[in-house]
């Protein structure tokens, strides 16, 4: 499994020492470390990680992959500076917690808005939370994998069938009813959401030529009733252009955060596979939603354009 490991990027020798057990112990019993990808906490996780043979993945805030430090397998850039530590959280099936400040706080907010079981070595005691926050507390290093482990087993062992991990991981939280799923929404469902949100629509052999195409997609589902209630694809050619686009979301469903949702999921995607200097874009009818995941006007600089085919 991978294992998101959070924890502050200034720290103590005895601090250090504890990631690196943590990751130590990860790499032992082969799990995959994801941490942000540089110094302090994350780069002592992942030389413990490295050190007993194990894999690393650092999600880094900056546009250059060689920031990471030089234990990280793995470096993957967003550019989103704070932002991305929505990503280390969103990355791990389990997430270990160590000393940190309000970044590792975040990350720790970020693990309950996904449904990712939270295990606390020396970390911040977020109990006065309540509930969308599930953190264990532990008080040694293999403790905490062991908790990491427990919990992942305890999400498959009530499965029915199906991928209990990935149906945790979009239901967010417990007690809502929208859950979000990382797939392409059927011709008809695709239409449908296009006409009740007022975007222009698609002709019908558009639809089913251009849905197989997509890169990736992601759908939000209102699980009382199993109806599809919001939607969002990346389109490009999986290499130099992302092009993020049909982002509806009906308007009996709006203002609860399903596009901000269904966008975290979207960037995600683009963030683990795009390579370095990709171009995403994205053509918006709204100010100030978008601009809160990096996107900014090309205006005056260039001009975008379109046509449509007869």
């Amino acid at each position: 499994m991978r294992v998101s490991v959070i924890g502050g990027g200034a720290i103590t020798d005895e601090q250090a020492a504890r990631a690196e057990a943590v990751g130590r112990e990860l790499g032992a019993r082969g799990h995959t470390v994801v941490c942000g990808g540089r110094g302090g906490t994350m780069e002592a996780v992942c030389r413990g990680a490295k050190r007993a043979g194990g894999t690393t993945i650092g999600i880094l805030p900056s546009d250059r992959r060689e920031q990471a430090n030089n234990h990280v397998d793995v470096p993957i850039a967003t550019g989103m500076g704070h932002a991305r530590n929505a990503l280390v959280a969103l990355n791990g099936d389990a997430v270990i917690a160590l000393e940190g400040g309000v970044g590792t706080l975040t990350e720790i907010g970020f693990a309950g808005i996904y449904g990712r079981p939270v295990v606390g070595l020396e970390t911040h005691d977020v109990s006065a939370v309540g509930v969308g926050i599930d953190l264990e507390t532990v008080e040694t290093p293999e403790a905490a994998v062991d908790a990491a482990e427990a919990a992942l087993e305890s999400d498959t062992a009530t499965s029915d069938g199906t991928d209990a991990a990935a149906e945790d991981e979009s239901t967010i939280p417990a007690d809502d009813p929208y859950a979000i799923r990382e797939e392409v929404p059927d011709p008809e469902t695709f239409a449908a959401l296009r006409e009740a949100a007022n975007l222009p629509p698609r002709s019908p052999e558009g639809i089913e030529r251009g849905l197989p195409n997509s890169l990736h997609g992601a759908v939000a589902v209102h699980e009382p009733t199993g109806d599809v209630v919001g939607m969002g694809r990346v389109v490009g050619d999986g290499g130099t252009v992302y092009q993020i686009t049909d982002m509806a979301v009906h308007p009996d469903h709006q203002r609860r955060g399903l596009g901000t949702r269904l966008m975290e999921r979207l960037e995600a995607y683009i963030a683990e596979t795009a390579p370095p200097r990709a171009y995403v874009n994205l053509i918006a009818d709204i100010d100030g939603f978008y601009e809160q995941f990096g996107f900014e006007g090309v205006q005056p600089a260039s001009k975008g354009m379109f046509r449509r085919t007869e």
